[in-house]
């Protein structure tokens, strides 16, 4: 055992600026007998409960910052929904002008969404190693230029490859924008944050889907509608960009990888031990039974979601005029935007009365509450443009209820199960995972059982100019096709959930873990039966004073600056070389 003398010598603690009045009321308590000569026994009796209310919390920026980063965020996530929603908005206008089927349409979703897909965990590496701000600007100017020159094909496989190099670009602000969001709330407000930017992706969704569906078939400016908005949706990506990579952005990093890049190795090295790490968080994470529900759960939640992408298409089958099919996605889009703040809100209280589970439950309740207005908005209400508005009103409740799990639920599980110099590649794996299978088995199984087993007939007529028969036929093929897509995926995702109600209790990391400490907290006792009380609360760490007044220091480095931490695997490996010589 170490002696306290030893301990102080042997670390370092960078104890993060605490204002005097909150130390104040911590002192009046300290004890007279305090051994001022002994410094570790001074920062335990002193120091330590000025500073233990603050380790739970995130050590955040300034408010107005936060805001400010936050409020950049929703503006990249609202343009990356408005770019998403390009193609299906234009379905009908692709299918007249390039006569494009379904299976064609499919392909071009199945395309831009493998490709973002494949692409996000490159981003996700990037991240954890330069400036996310930086990173980020990149992102968007890419995705920008590749959407105005996607604005000028008129052949389909120009406009393959295009979608794809679009979604490579546009893979970045998933990853980015998460583990920003996910390093600058606390866990008791990160529902609440991640609502905001599913709030945010949602109203861009809906001005952009609304827009370009409005637009899709006229002639401005000598261009086809649709060309416009992709070339409007490309300008606002490029300026957003600039904006990004102008504005001063701090943003919190909890450990990364960064440090790697400045030890002066060589680049190949670091590039081989960079891949080594990524393989190491891979691995890690799989040990954890809550992270393959998570993923499980992102494979078929996903499929329902990509498969709406034909909503606007049967809407246009149905009789509805173009404005009105695009309000009518628009209300799915408003509800979920409203959906996301109400889940956040509800898995945060949830979560509050019950840590281990109350998430699950939540979003359990939201595919419970999903499932049955698919069927009523698909199957049940006519087929009619009679039937508008009851169209409007159930499509708004479908968005509000379905839309718990992501914000409440999934993102943040994940941060509370991956340590925080992770968590960028962590969500990117996941966002790719998702992001594949919706693609793979969302539009493309829509369009597929519509030709296949439906019997969708491809036309280029316009809609009021089709017999009666065929319109039926494939408003009838199309409906049934997404209801199929749509409920069973939501089914085995129900079940999905209810297994996290055994594992995540188990795989949550400590407060002191989530906020970047090391296990254990600032200060780490070696716990024995003597010094173990009752009450010891093993999720919280140790208590920092041992029954014999000896003090066992971890020594940690909180990086708060953007860049300038320490790398993750380092941190942790020093913490335990530390407690192995005590």
């Amino acid at each position: 055992m170490a002696t306290a003398q030893e301990a102080d010598d042997k670390c370092t603690v960078d104890i993060p600026s605490v204002p005097v009045t909150e130390c104040l009321p911590s002192m009046a308590h300290a004890s007279s007998a305090t051994t001022w000569s002994q410094p570790s026994v001074w920062l335990a009796d002193i120091v330590w409960p000025a500073i233990r209310p603050l380790q739970s919390k995130r050590l955040s920026l300034p408010s107005t910052n936060r805001r400010k980063t936050q409020n950049i965020l929703n503006v990249a996530c609202a343009l990356d929904g408005a770019d998403m929603q390009l193609l299906p908005s234009t379905f009908r206008a692709l299918e007249r002008e390039l006569h494009l089927g379904p299976k064609d349409l499919g392909q071009l979703s199945l395309c831009q969404s493998l490709f973002q897909s494949l692409s996000a965990p490159v981003w996700g590496f990037l991240a954890d190693r330069y400036s996310r701000q930086t990173v980020l600007a990149y992102g968007c100017i890419l995705w920008g230029v590749f959407t105005i020159v996607l604005a000028a094909s008129t052949r389909f496989w120009e406009m393959m490859s295009l979608r794809a190099l679009n979604g490579m670009a546009l893979a970045s602000v998933g990853p980015l924008s998460q583990s920003m969001i996910a390093d600058l709330f606390s866990v008791d407000e990160r529902g609440r944050a991640f609502g905001w930017v599913q709030a945010s992706q949602n109203t861009g969704a809906i001005l952009g889907g609304v827009a370009t569906t409005t637009i899709s078939q006229m002639i401005i400016l000598g261009m086809s509608g649709w060309r416009v908005g992709f070339i409007v949706v490309g300008l606002l990506s490029i300026a957003l960009g600039v904006i990004i990579s102008l504005t001063s952005m701090s943003i919190p990093r909890h450990g990364s990888a960064a440090a790697d890049e400045q030890s002066g190795t060589g680049r190949r090295s670091a590039v081989v031990r960079g891949m080594a790490r990524e393989l190491r968080k891979i691995r890690n994470m799989a040990r954890k039974p809550s992270f393959w529900g998570v993923v499980l759960q992102g494979v078929f939640g996903n499929v329902p979601w990509n498969a709406m992408a034909f909503f606007t298409l049967w809407y246009q089958y149905v009789g509805l005029q173009d404005y009105q099919a695009a309000l009518a996605w628009a209300a799915k889009q408003a509800g979920a935007g409203v959906g996301g703040l109400i889940g956040g809100k509800i898995g945060d209280s949830l979560h509050s009365w019950n840590g281990n589970h109350g998430r699950p439950l939540t979003a359990q309740i939201s595919v419970l509450l999903g499932m049955p207005m698919t069927a009523i908005v698909l199957q049940v209400i006519p087929r009619s443009p009679d039937w508008y508005i009851a169209f409007l009103a159930c499509m708004f409740l479908l968005g509000m209820v379905a839309s718990w799990a992501s914000v409440a639920t999934n993102r943040p599980i994940l941060s509370d199960i991956v340590e925080p110099a992770d968590r960028a590649t962590i969500f990117a794996w996941l966002l790719a995972i998702e992001g594949a299978s919706g693609s793979l088995f969302g539009a493309p199984s829509v369009a597929f059982m519509a030709e296949m087993f439906f019997g969708y007939e491809i036309s280029d007529l316009a809609v009021k100019d089709m017999t009666e028969e065929t319109r039926l036929h494939n408003v009838n093929a199309l409906a049934n096709s997404l209801t199929v897509a749509m409920l069973l995926p939501w089914a085995v995702c129900f079940l999905i959930y209810g297994s996290l109600h055994f594992t995540y209790r188990h795989d949550r990391l400590s407060p002191n873990q989530q906020s970047g400490f090391p296990q254990g907290g600032l200060f780490k006792e070696k716990q024995t039966p003597m010094n173990r009380g009752p009450d010891d609360d093993e999720e919280d760490g140790p208590s920092p004073v041992s029954r014999h007044g000896i003090v066992e220091i971890a020594s940690f480095r909180s990086g708060i600056a953007e860049g300038g931490s320490d790398d993750g695997d380092a941190l942790r490996e020093r913490d335990r070389g530390v407690a192995e010589g005590a």
